[in-house]
């Protein structure tokens, strides 16, 4: 999740928001293996699949990703961006529903513990 997207939005329009969001999904594109899958699933959140990929090494990606986008999402504009993440691993007993809750709520522990950080899910 895009950290604070409506200040980008509010402060650089929705040109500016765009620009970010592109950016980052660039960022994630790039910067990771290309089994992991990656994409946009509704305003300024993101999701990626990383399969074969136990938790700590999931989490070192992650970290990187994050570390990135908060250097400089995008180079050429005053536009910069933070994201929080969570992380959620699989068990052979876990449905969609059940993965996309716990890194919902382990994202959401990284925005209430100050944004700009990855959690993982318990």
């Amino acid at each position: 999740d895009i950290d604070h997207f409506k200040r980008i939005n509010d402060k650089f329009g929705h040109l500016g928001g765009d620009e970010v969001l592109a950016a980052v999904g660039r960022s994630a594109r790039n910067s990771m293996p290309r089994r992991f899958s990656i994409g946009r699933i509704g305003g300024e959140e993101f999701l990626m699949l990383m399969p074969d990929t136990d938790i700590a090494t999931a989490s070192v990606h992650v970290e990187h990703l994050r570390q990135m986008i908060a250097m400089g999402t995008a180079k050429n504009t005053e536009v910069t961006a933070t994201i929080s993440v969570g992380i959620a691993c699989a068990t052979r007993w876990s449905t969609t529903k059940t993965m996309l809750a716990n890194a919902d709520g382990a994202m959401y522990r990284a925005k209430t513990s100050g944004r700009d950080q990855v959690k993982i899910a318990a």
